[in-house]
This record gives C-alpha cells, structure tokens and sequence, in this order.
C-alpha cells in the first residue's frame, strides 16, 4: 500500500533495539557536542539500522520512534548527571563492540535499557 503508512515488520524486541541505537547516537551527540540529534539526524539512523537488520517500517512508524527516543534521551539527560550520562553513553558504545555473553553483566544492563525501551514504546503505542 502507501509506503509512508507500511506496517513495520519489526518485533517488539528488535523495535526496543532500534530505539536504543537511536537513544544512545543521541547521547553520543549529547555527550560530543553538547547538542540534540535532529530529525534528519535520527532518520539516518533509523534508515541505517533498518538497512543492517533486513528490516522496513513507514515514515508514520519512523517518526514516531524517533521522537520517542528523542524523549527517552532527554529524559535520561534531565535526571542524571553529566558523569551519569557520560558513563551510560561509554557503556552503551562498549556494549556496541562486545559480542553477546562477552561480558555477562554488560548484557544484564542492556537487557534493563532494552526492558525501559519496550517501556517507552507500549507506552507511545509503538508496541504492535
């Protein structure tokens, strides 16, 4: 049907991993620069992974992950202190580059935030 009203075909799971890649490059721009990701910016990324994982959404579906992430991550940033945000983004770029079972209490922290992920989306709709 219409491309921008397509049903993504993503999991709950892989939909909790797709917001915290998105979480986490806006924490790197955060932590970096001292500045948000736009929507162009968090679109990329969005693309980017959704091309890595075989995976394809609408741009009703991307739009709105985007700007959930966008809210988990200010979020996250308003509640925790610099170094807080500093460690968590240094965590988050470690877990990237580790293969699973490497480091068995990194993948105990990524299984929290991907829980907080799969938060987030049921609660913006973005579940099913």
């Amino acid at each position: 049907m219409f491309g921008w009203l397509a049903k993504p075909n993503l999991t709950l799971p892989e939909r909790s991993a797709l917001m915290l890649t998105i979480v986490a490059a806006s924490l790197m721009a955060y932590v970096r620069h001292h500045e948000w990701l736009n929507e162009e910016h968090r679109a990329t990324v969005i693309d980017n992974w959704l091309k890595r994982n075989n995976r394809k959404s609408g741009l009703v579906f991307r739009a709105r992950i985007s700007q959930a992430a966008d809210e988990l991550a200010r979020f996250l940033v308003a509640f925790h202190d610099a170094d807080e945000i500093g460690e968590l983004f240094a965590f988050l770029e470690r877990a990237q580059n580790s293969r699973p079972g490497e480091f068995p209490d990194d993948d105990k922290a990524v299984h929290a935030l991907m829980a907080e992920c799969e938060r987030a989306l049921i609660a913006n709709g973005l579940a099913a």
